[in-house]
């Protein structure tokens, strides 16, 4: 007979491993993904049924996100209380950093307002926090030229893979190499 030990800690670190990965690809399906869906889609009910959903994902992502004064639990930063960034943190930030672009391409009620809610607000704090780093900092293209770069995405104008997925009424993250390649 084999008898299975799993020890305590190492049963914690798979429940939290696990857990990171789904809200990672929970973030980057609901937050990440809508992105393109303010940017590339043309009319503004679209625009803004998209960036009502990256609320959403941020006020989820928020409940994730520690008080200082919650003594219960870790108090980093991070997502789950940590004290460095990890998967989820990773995986949305790339995309926080973003967001901004649209105040620039479309107008002030695409802002994220930390004042709307608690949960922006926790999220606007996370985004400091990782803008904090130098570690993450220096991976950051400029942000004029980023601006330029993106004006054809919210124009309508990018040929992409994932601009034609959008523009054909999917998600983002649910381009298909072979229907939306593109042509020369």
């Amino acid at each position: 007979m084999y008898s299975l030990t799993i020890s305590h800690h190492n049963l914690t670190y798979r429940c939290i491993f696990y857990s990171e990965r789904v809200w990672a690809g929970v973030m980057a399906k609901t937050a990440c993904s809508k992105y393109y869906g303010v940017l590339v889609r043309q009319t503004e009910s679209e625009q803004l049924e998209a960036f009502g959903e990256i609320e959403l994902a941020l006020e989820k992502f928020a409940t994730m996100l520690w008080d200082d004064d919650d003594s219960n639990k870790m108090n980093g930063p991070f997502f789950n209380g940590r004290e460095h960034p990890g998967l989820v943190d990773l995986t949305l930030f790339p995309w926080a950093w973003r967001f901004p672009v649209f105040e620039t391409y479309r107008d002030e009620r695409f802002k994220i307002d930390p004042n709307k809610s608690n949960g922006l607000l926790k999220y606007t704090n996370w985004l400091a926090a990782m803008c904090a780093r130098e570690d993450i900092t220096r991976t950051l293209p400029i942000w004029d030229e980023y601006l330029d770069h993106i004006g054809r995405y919210a124009d309508g104008s990018a040929r992409s893979k994932v601009a034609n997925a959008v523009r054909d009424g999917r998600e983002a993250h649910q381009y298909d190499d072979e229907k939306d390649d593109v042509k020369d």
